[in-house]
Protein backbone atom coordinates (compact mmCIF):
# COMPACT_ATOMS: atom_id res chain seq x y z
CA UNK A 1 0.00 0.00 0.00
CA UNK A 2 1.13 3.51 -0.80
CA UNK A 3 0.58 6.63 1.36
CA UNK A 4 -0.90 9.88 0.00
CA UNK A 5 -0.20 12.85 2.28
CA UNK A 6 -1.95 16.24 2.05
CA UNK A 7 0.19 19.30 2.88
CA UNK A 8 -2.27 22.15 3.55
CA UNK A 9 0.40 24.89 3.89
CA UNK A 10 -1.11 26.42 7.02
CA UNK A 11 -4.67 25.42 6.33
CA UNK A 12 -6.86 23.04 8.27
CA UNK A 13 -5.52 19.44 8.49
CA UNK A 14 -6.54 16.79 5.93
CA UNK A 15 -6.14 13.06 6.71
CA UNK A 16 -3.67 11.03 4.63
CA UNK A 17 -4.90 8.20 2.47
CA UNK A 18 -3.66 4.60 1.87
CA UNK A 19 -3.85 3.72 -1.82
CA UNK A 20 -2.99 0.49 -3.68
CA UNK A 21 -0.33 0.59 -6.39
CA UNK A 22 -1.69 2.39 -9.42
CA UNK A 23 -4.80 3.22 -7.39
CA UNK A 24 -6.30 6.72 -7.30
CA UNK A 25 -6.29 9.24 -4.42
CA UNK A 26 -9.64 10.67 -3.39
CA UNK A 27 -10.03 14.45 -3.53
CA UNK A 28 -10.72 15.66 0.07
CA UNK A 29 -14.12 17.11 0.72
CA UNK A 30 -14.79 19.63 1.97
CA UNK A 31 -11.80 21.70 0.97
CA UNK A 32 -9.45 22.77 3.76
CA UNK A 33 -9.76 26.33 5.12
CA UNK A 34 -7.30 29.03 6.08
CA UNK A 35 -8.16 32.35 7.74
CA UNK A 36 -7.85 35.23 5.29
CA UNK A 37 -7.38 33.00 2.29
CA UNK A 38 -9.46 31.20 -0.29
CA UNK A 39 -8.62 27.61 -1.33
CA UNK A 40 -7.06 27.61 -4.85
CA UNK A 41 -6.68 23.85 -5.47
CA UNK A 42 -4.30 20.86 -5.01
CA UNK A 43 -0.88 20.81 -6.65
CA UNK A 44 1.58 18.02 -7.41
CA UNK A 45 4.71 20.06 -6.61
CA UNK A 46 5.81 22.09 -3.66
CA UNK A 47 6.24 25.12 -5.92
CA UNK A 48 2.51 24.95 -6.68
CA UNK A 49 2.98 25.13 -10.43
CA UNK A 50 1.42 21.85 -11.61
CA UNK A 51 -2.13 20.99 -10.63
CA UNK A 52 -2.60 17.47 -9.23
CA UNK A 53 -4.80 15.20 -11.34
CA UNK A 54 -6.82 12.94 -9.07
CA UNK A 55 -7.50 10.72 -12.16
CA UNK A 56 -3.84 9.58 -12.30
CA UNK A 57 -2.74 6.33 -10.65
CA UNK A 58 -0.48 6.40 -7.60
CA UNK A 59 2.78 4.51 -8.10
CA UNK A 60 4.79 5.77 -5.10
CA UNK A 61 4.26 7.50 -1.76
CA UNK A 62 2.96 10.93 -2.72
CA UNK A 63 2.50 14.41 -1.15
CA UNK A 64 -0.16 16.67 -2.55
CA UNK A 65 0.09 20.46 -1.78
CA UNK A 66 -2.74 22.95 -1.11
CA UNK A 67 -2.55 26.32 -2.82
CA UNK A 68 -4.14 29.44 -1.33
CA UNK A 69 -5.20 32.83 -2.69
CA UNK A 70 -5.22 35.67 -0.18
CA UNK A 71 -8.65 37.29 0.41
CA UNK A 72 -9.33 40.86 -0.83
CA UNK A 73 -11.58 43.32 1.00
CA UNK A 74 -13.05 46.76 0.23
CA UNK A 75 -12.25 49.60 2.58
CA UNK A 76 -14.54 52.61 2.11
CA UNK A 77 -14.41 56.12 3.60
CA UNK A 78 -17.61 58.22 3.67
CA UNK A 79 -18.57 61.68 4.93
CA UNK A 80 -21.07 62.28 7.72
CA UNK A 81 -23.91 62.61 5.21
CA UNK A 82 -23.03 59.34 3.46
CA UNK A 83 -21.09 60.84 0.54
CA UNK A 84 -18.32 58.43 -0.55
CA UNK A 85 -14.86 59.95 -0.19
CA UNK A 86 -12.76 56.96 -1.29
CA UNK A 87 -12.97 53.19 -1.81
CA UNK A 88 -10.00 50.80 -2.19
CA UNK A 89 -9.39 47.03 -2.17
CA UNK A 90 -6.83 45.62 0.28
CA UNK A 91 -5.43 42.17 0.97
CA UNK A 92 -6.31 40.41 4.16
CA UNK A 93 -4.01 41.44 7.01
CA UNK A 94 -3.03 44.79 5.51
CA UNK A 95 -1.87 46.95 8.42
CA UNK A 96 -4.13 49.88 9.47
CA UNK A 97 -1.11 52.13 8.95
CA UNK A 98 -0.94 51.07 5.29
CA UNK A 99 -4.57 51.96 4.52
CA UNK A 100 -4.70 55.14 2.43
CA UNK A 101 -7.06 57.66 3.99
CA UNK A 102 -8.63 60.49 1.98
CA UNK A 103 -7.87 64.13 2.73
CA UNK A 104 -9.61 65.37 5.86
CA UNK A 105 -13.11 66.42 4.80
CA UNK A 106 -14.52 69.87 5.62
CA UNK A 107 -18.00 70.52 6.96
CA UNK A 108 -19.39 73.97 6.13
CA UNK A 109 -20.03 76.21 9.10
CA UNK A 110 -23.51 77.60 9.79
CA UNK A 111 -24.67 80.87 11.26
CA UNK A 112 -24.36 79.31 14.71
CA UNK A 113 -21.75 76.51 14.52
CA UNK A 114 -18.17 75.94 13.33
CA UNK A 115 -17.12 72.34 12.64
CA UNK A 116 -13.70 70.66 12.87
CA UNK A 117 -12.85 67.22 11.50
CA UNK A 118 -12.32 64.88 14.46
CA UNK A 119 -11.35 61.58 12.82
CA UNK A 120 -12.95 58.36 11.57
CA UNK A 121 -15.47 56.09 13.19
CA UNK A 122 -14.99 53.32 14.01
CA UNK A 123 -11.25 53.31 14.66
CA UNK A 124 -9.27 52.12 11.62
CA UNK A 125 -7.88 48.56 12.13
CA UNK A 126 -5.95 45.94 10.12
CA UNK A 127 -7.89 44.56 7.16
CA UNK A 128 -9.86 41.43 8.02
CA UNK A 129 -13.15 42.11 6.24
CA UNK A 130 -14.96 44.78 4.25
CA UNK A 131 -14.99 48.00 6.26
CA UNK A 132 -16.65 51.44 6.14
CA UNK A 133 -15.27 54.40 8.05
CA UNK A 134 -17.36 57.55 8.60
CA UNK A 135 -16.03 61.08 9.14
CA UNK A 136 -16.84 62.63 12.51
CA UNK A 137 -16.76 66.28 13.55
CA UNK A 138 -16.64 68.36 16.68
CA UNK A 139 -18.52 71.64 16.79
CA UNK A 140 -18.01 74.97 18.49
CA UNK A 141 -20.88 77.38 19.11
CA UNK A 142 -20.45 80.85 17.67
CA UNK A 143 -21.33 83.82 19.87
CA UNK A 144 -23.26 86.39 17.84
CA UNK A 145 -23.90 90.11 18.32
CA UNK A 146 -27.56 89.44 19.13
CA UNK A 147 -26.55 87.13 21.99
CA UNK A 148 -25.26 90.12 23.95
CA UNK A 149 -27.64 92.09 26.16
CA UNK A 150 -26.62 95.35 27.80
CA UNK A 151 -28.12 96.96 30.88
CA UNK A 152 -28.65 100.10 28.81
CA UNK A 153 -27.87 101.41 25.33
CA UNK A 154 -26.90 104.70 26.95
CA UNK A 155 -25.39 105.22 30.39
CA UNK A 156 -25.02 108.53 32.18
CA UNK A 157 -21.96 109.23 34.33
CA UNK A 158 -20.39 112.16 36.10
CA UNK A 159 -17.78 114.00 34.10
CA UNK A 160 -15.37 113.38 36.98
CA UNK A 161 -15.37 109.70 36.03
CA UNK A 162 -14.07 110.34 32.52
CA UNK A 163 -10.54 109.04 32.07
CA UNK A 164 -11.36 105.82 33.94
CA UNK A 165 -12.88 102.60 32.64
CA UNK A 166 -16.67 103.02 32.37
CA UNK A 167 -18.22 99.59 32.00
CA UNK A 168 -21.63 98.06 32.49
CA UNK A 169 -23.00 94.62 33.22
CA UNK A 170 -23.74 92.41 30.23
CA UNK A 171 -25.54 89.12 29.72
CA UNK A 172 -24.56 86.66 27.00
CA UNK A 173 -27.28 84.11 26.32
CA UNK A 174 -28.01 81.68 23.49
CA UNK A 175 -31.71 81.04 23.69
CA UNK A 176 -32.45 80.13 27.31
CA UNK A 177 -28.81 79.23 28.01
CA UNK A 178 -27.02 82.01 29.87
CA UNK A 179 -23.26 81.74 29.36
CA UNK A 180 -20.70 82.31 32.09
CA UNK A 181 -17.94 84.86 31.73
CA UNK A 182 -14.48 83.30 32.01
CA UNK A 183 -15.80 79.81 31.35
CA UNK A 184 -17.55 80.38 28.05
CA UNK A 185 -16.26 83.78 26.95
CA UNK A 186 -14.03 86.73 27.76
CA UNK A 187 -15.02 90.40 27.72
CA UNK A 188 -13.13 93.47 26.59
CA UNK A 189 -14.31 97.09 26.62
CA UNK A 190 -12.95 99.77 24.31
CA UNK A 191 -13.56 103.49 23.86
CA UNK A 192 -15.06 103.58 27.33
CA UNK A 193 -13.03 106.23 29.12
CA UNK A 194 -14.76 109.30 27.69
CA UNK A 195 -18.08 110.53 26.45
CA UNK A 196 -19.32 109.02 23.22
CA UNK A 197 -19.66 105.52 21.75
CA UNK A 198 -18.07 102.60 23.61
CA UNK A 199 -17.87 98.96 22.57
CA UNK A 200 -18.03 95.72 24.52
CA UNK A 201 -16.45 92.77 22.69
CA UNK A 202 -17.14 89.14 23.63
CA UNK A 203 -14.80 86.36 22.48
CA UNK A 204 -15.78 82.71 22.76
CA UNK A 205 -13.59 80.36 24.81
CA UNK A 206 -12.66 77.68 22.27
CA UNK A 207 -11.38 75.28 24.93
CA UNK A 208 -14.92 75.05 26.28
CA UNK A 209 -16.75 74.82 22.96
CA UNK A 210 -17.41 78.45 22.03
CA UNK A 211 -15.90 80.57 19.30
CA UNK A 212 -16.30 83.80 17.40
CA UNK A 213 -16.15 87.46 18.34
CA UNK A 214 -19.29 89.52 18.89
CA UNK A 215 -19.78 93.09 20.00
CA UNK A 216 -22.33 95.67 21.09
CA UNK A 217 -21.99 99.43 21.17
CA UNK A 218 -23.39 101.72 23.83
CA UNK A 219 -23.20 105.44 24.45
CA UNK A 220 -21.55 107.14 27.42
CA UNK A 221 -23.17 110.47 28.20
CA UNK A 222 -22.31 113.02 30.85
CA UNK A 223 -24.92 112.83 33.59
CA UNK A 224 -27.35 115.71 33.85
CA UNK A 225 -26.70 117.39 37.17
CA UNK A 226 -30.19 118.83 37.35
CA UNK A 227 -32.18 117.21 40.13
CA UNK A 228 -35.43 119.07 39.47
CA UNK A 229 -36.69 121.96 37.36
CA UNK A 230 -39.97 123.73 37.98
CA UNK A 231 -41.95 126.90 37.39
CA UNK A 232 -41.73 128.81 40.66
CA UNK A 233 -43.64 131.98 39.81
CA UNK A 234 -45.87 133.17 36.99
CA UNK A 235 -46.05 136.86 36.07
CA UNK A 236 -47.28 138.88 33.12
CA UNK A 237 -45.19 137.90 30.08
CA UNK A 238 -42.62 136.01 32.11
CA UNK A 239 -42.18 132.89 34.22
CA UNK A 240 -39.62 132.30 36.95
CA UNK A 241 -37.96 128.90 36.62
CA UNK A 242 -35.83 127.39 39.38
CA UNK A 243 -33.75 124.25 39.53
CA UNK A 244 -31.82 122.19 42.06
CA UNK A 245 -28.66 120.17 41.55
CA UNK A 246 -27.97 116.54 42.30
CA UNK A 247 -26.18 115.76 45.54
CA UNK A 248 -22.39 116.14 45.33
CA UNK A 249 -22.33 117.85 41.94
CA UNK A 250 -20.38 121.11 41.55
CA UNK A 251 -20.70 122.24 37.94
CA UNK A 252 -18.93 125.28 36.52
CA UNK A 253 -22.24 126.86 35.60
CA UNK A 254 -25.67 126.25 34.12
CA UNK A 255 -27.40 126.41 30.78
CA UNK A 256 -31.07 126.60 29.88
CA UNK A 257 -32.78 126.35 26.54
CA UNK A 258 -36.36 127.30 25.83
CA UNK A 259 -38.80 127.70 23.00
CA UNK A 260 -42.30 129.19 22.76
CA UNK A 261 -45.42 128.75 20.71
CA UNK A 262 -48.80 130.38 20.56
CA UNK A 263 -51.57 128.46 22.29
CA UNK A 264 -54.44 127.26 20.16
CA UNK A 265 -54.87 126.71 16.43
CA UNK A 266 -54.69 128.88 13.33
CA UNK A 267 -57.50 129.55 10.83
CA UNK A 268 -56.83 126.23 9.15
CA UNK A 269 -57.24 124.32 12.39
CA UNK A 270 -53.54 123.54 12.74
CA UNK A 271 -51.62 124.06 15.96
CA UNK A 272 -49.18 126.92 15.93
CA UNK A 273 -45.55 125.79 15.48
CA UNK A 274 -42.84 126.00 18.12
CA UNK A 275 -40.22 128.68 17.78
CA UNK A 276 -36.54 127.78 17.54
CA UNK A 277 -34.54 127.12 20.71
CA UNK A 278 -32.99 130.01 22.63
CA UNK A 279 -30.07 129.12 24.92
CA UNK A 280 -28.79 131.02 27.98
CA UNK A 281 -25.78 130.50 30.27
CA UNK A 282 -25.46 131.28 33.99
CA UNK A 283 -22.80 131.25 36.67
CA UNK A 284 -22.64 128.33 39.09
CA UNK A 285 -24.37 130.31 41.84
CA UNK A 286 -27.36 131.28 39.68
CA UNK A 287 -30.06 128.64 39.78
CA UNK A 288 -33.10 130.51 38.47
CA UNK A 289 -34.18 132.33 35.35
CA UNK A 290 -37.00 134.74 34.55
CA UNK A 291 -37.97 133.52 31.10
CA UNK A 292 -39.78 135.99 28.81
CA UNK A 293 -43.02 134.59 27.39
CA UNK A 294 -45.55 136.54 25.29
CA UNK A 295 -49.16 136.63 26.43
CA UNK A 296 -51.17 133.68 25.13
CA UNK A 297 -47.93 131.74 24.47
CA UNK A 298 -46.60 128.70 26.25
CA UNK A 299 -42.95 127.95 26.91
CA UNK A 300 -40.97 124.71 27.08
CA UNK A 301 -37.72 124.91 29.03
CA UNK A 302 -34.86 122.52 29.85
CA UNK A 303 -31.74 122.96 31.98
CA UNK A 304 -28.36 121.31 32.41
CA UNK A 305 -24.94 121.84 33.95
CA UNK A 306 -22.28 123.29 31.67
CA UNK A 307 -20.48 120.47 29.91
CA UNK A 308 -23.34 117.98 30.25
CA UNK A 309 -24.58 116.41 27.03
CA UNK A 310 -28.08 115.61 28.26
CA UNK A 311 -30.78 118.07 29.22
CA UNK A 312 -33.23 117.78 32.07
CA UNK A 313 -36.80 116.74 31.44
CA UNK A 314 -38.66 119.75 30.12
CA UNK A 315 -41.29 121.90 31.83
CA UNK A 316 -44.14 123.42 29.81
CA UNK A 317 -46.13 126.34 31.24
CA UNK A 318 -47.33 129.85 30.39
CA UNK A 319 -47.28 133.30 32.01
CA UNK A 320 -50.02 134.68 34.24
CA UNK A 321 -53.06 135.93 32.35
CA UNK A 322 -52.44 133.62 29.40
CA UNK A 323 -54.90 131.25 27.85
CA UNK A 324 -55.19 127.65 28.87
CA UNK A 325 -56.89 124.65 27.35
CA UNK A 326 -58.81 122.28 29.55
CA UNK A 327 -57.89 118.65 29.07
CA UNK A 328 -60.26 115.76 28.61
CA UNK A 329 -57.87 113.36 30.32
CA UNK A 330 -54.93 113.72 32.63
CA UNK A 331 -51.83 111.53 32.65
CA UNK A 332 -48.69 111.14 34.74
CA UNK A 333 -45.18 110.60 33.37
CA UNK A 334 -42.22 108.78 34.87
CA UNK A 335 -39.55 111.48 34.79
CA UNK A 336 -36.67 109.03 34.33
CA UNK A 337 -38.07 107.25 31.28
CA UNK A 338 -40.39 109.92 29.91
CA UNK A 339 -43.12 107.29 29.59
CA UNK A 340 -46.65 107.54 30.90
CA UNK A 341 -47.59 105.23 33.74
CA UNK A 342 -49.60 102.20 32.58
CA UNK A 343 -53.29 102.95 32.97
CA UNK A 344 -56.60 101.14 33.33
CA UNK A 345 -60.04 102.48 32.46
CA UNK A 346 -62.22 103.47 35.40
CA UNK A 347 -65.81 104.65 35.26
CA UNK A 348 -67.17 108.00 36.42
CA UNK A 349 -64.99 111.00 37.04
CA UNK A 350 -61.98 108.79 37.77
CA UNK A 351 -60.89 108.51 34.17
CA UNK A 352 -57.86 106.28 34.52
CA UNK A 353 -56.00 104.26 37.13
CA UNK A 354 -52.19 104.15 36.99
CA UNK A 355 -50.08 101.70 38.98
CA UNK A 356 -46.64 102.14 40.53
CA UNK A 357 -44.72 99.21 42.03
CA UNK A 358 -41.86 100.15 44.36
CA UNK A 359 -39.58 98.41 46.78
CA UNK A 360 -38.84 99.90 50.19
CA UNK A 361 -36.11 102.52 49.68
CA UNK A 362 -36.69 102.86 45.92
CA UNK A 363 -38.19 105.98 44.41
CA UNK A 364 -39.75 107.31 41.24
CA UNK A 365 -40.14 110.87 39.99
CA UNK A 366 -43.53 111.84 38.56
CA UNK A 367 -45.00 114.92 36.96
CA UNK A 368 -48.35 115.67 35.30
CA UNK A 369 -48.14 115.13 31.56
CA UNK A 370 -50.09 117.62 29.51
CA UNK A 371 -49.69 119.31 26.17
CA UNK A 372 -51.10 122.74 26.94
CA UNK A 373 -49.96 124.67 30.02
CA UNK A 374 -52.39 126.18 32.43
CA UNK A 375 -51.56 129.49 34.09
CA UNK A 376 -54.31 129.35 36.70
CA UNK A 377 -53.16 127.17 39.59
CA UNK A 378 -56.72 126.09 40.22
CA UNK A 379 -57.04 124.77 36.69
CA UNK A 380 -53.59 123.32 36.08
CA UNK A 381 -53.00 119.53 36.38
CA UNK A 382 -51.19 118.88 39.65
CA UNK A 383 -50.45 116.09 42.09
CA UNK A 384 -52.54 116.17 45.23
CA UNK A 385 -51.67 113.39 47.75
CA UNK A 386 -54.51 112.24 49.96
CA UNK A 387 -53.39 112.53 53.58
CA UNK A 388 -55.45 109.69 54.96
CA UNK A 389 -54.63 107.21 52.23
CA UNK A 390 -50.94 107.99 52.34
CA UNK A 391 -50.75 107.79 56.16
CA UNK A 392 -48.65 110.96 56.09
CA UNK A 393 -49.51 112.09 59.59
CA UNK A 394 -49.28 108.78 61.43
CA UNK A 395 -45.86 108.18 62.98
CA UNK A 396 -44.37 104.81 62.07
CA UNK A 397 -47.13 104.02 59.56
CA UNK A 398 -45.96 106.07 56.61
CA UNK A 399 -46.19 103.94 53.46
CA UNK A 400 -44.36 106.44 51.27
CA UNK A 401 -42.37 109.64 51.62
CA UNK A 402 -43.08 112.41 49.11
CA UNK A 403 -40.63 115.15 48.15
CA UNK A 404 -41.53 118.40 46.40
CA UNK A 405 -39.57 119.78 43.41
CA UNK A 406 -37.21 121.73 45.68
CA UNK A 407 -36.29 118.55 47.56
CA UNK A 408 -38.20 119.34 50.74
CA UNK A 409 -40.50 116.75 52.29
CA UNK A 410 -44.14 117.11 51.37
CA UNK A 411 -46.55 117.54 54.24
CA UNK A 412 -49.66 119.14 52.73
CA UNK A 413 -51.11 121.00 49.77
CA UNK A 414 -50.61 120.65 46.04
CA UNK A 415 -47.40 119.60 44.29
CA UNK A 416 -46.97 121.70 41.18
CA UNK A 417 -44.25 120.03 39.10
CA UNK A 418 -42.04 117.00 39.69
CA UNK A 419 -42.75 114.94 42.80
CA UNK A 420 -40.44 112.21 44.12
CA UNK A 421 -42.28 109.21 45.58
CA UNK A 422 -40.16 106.97 47.81
CA UNK A 423 -41.28 103.65 49.26
CA UNK A 424 -41.08 103.73 53.06
CA UNK A 425 -43.07 100.75 54.28
CA UNK A 426 -44.74 97.67 52.82
CA UNK A 427 -48.32 98.46 51.86
CA UNK A 428 -50.61 99.93 49.22
CA UNK A 429 -52.09 103.41 48.87
CA UNK A 430 -53.33 105.91 46.31
CA UNK A 431 -52.80 109.51 45.28
CA UNK A 432 -54.64 111.84 42.92
CA UNK A 433 -53.68 113.89 39.88
CA UNK A 434 -56.31 116.49 39.06
CA UNK A 435 -57.12 117.84 35.62
CA UNK A 436 -58.43 121.35 34.79
CA UNK A 437 -61.97 120.18 34.05
CA UNK A 438 -62.36 118.41 37.39
CA UNK A 439 -61.52 114.89 36.26
CA UNK A 440 -58.98 112.98 38.27
CA UNK A 441 -56.40 110.27 37.80
CA UNK A 442 -56.10 107.82 40.68
CA UNK A 443 -52.59 106.44 41.14
CA UNK A 444 -52.17 103.14 42.97
CA UNK A 445 -48.81 102.63 44.71
CA UNK A 446 -47.72 99.17 45.91
CA UNK A 447 -44.66 98.99 48.16
CA UNK A 448 -42.91 95.65 48.75
CA UNK A 449 -39.70 94.49 50.37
Amino acid sequence: MLTVTFETNGGSAVDSQEVAYNGKATKPAPNPTKTGYGFAGWFADEGLETAFDFGDGITDDTTIYAKWAIDKYTVQFIDEDGTELSSETYAYGTSAADIAKPADPVKAETDRYVYTFAGWSPEIVDVTADATYTATYTSKTKILDDDISLDADEIFVDKADFGTEITQAIIVAIGDLVLEEGTHYTVEFSGNTDEGPATVTVTGNEENGYTGTASKTYTITAKCHIKSLWASQHDIKKVLFKWTKTEGSNPDGWEVKYRTRKIGKDSKGKEYPWSGWTQKSFAAGTMQYWCPVPTDYCVEIHARAKGDKSWSLGVITCPAGGKYQAMKYVHVKDVATGKRLPEQSVSGTEVKLATINLKVGDSIQLRPDYEYPVADYNKRPRLYPNHALWDLNTAGKQIVTIYKPDGSTYSSGIIDGVATIEGSKVGSTTMTCRSPNGRTLKIQVNVTE
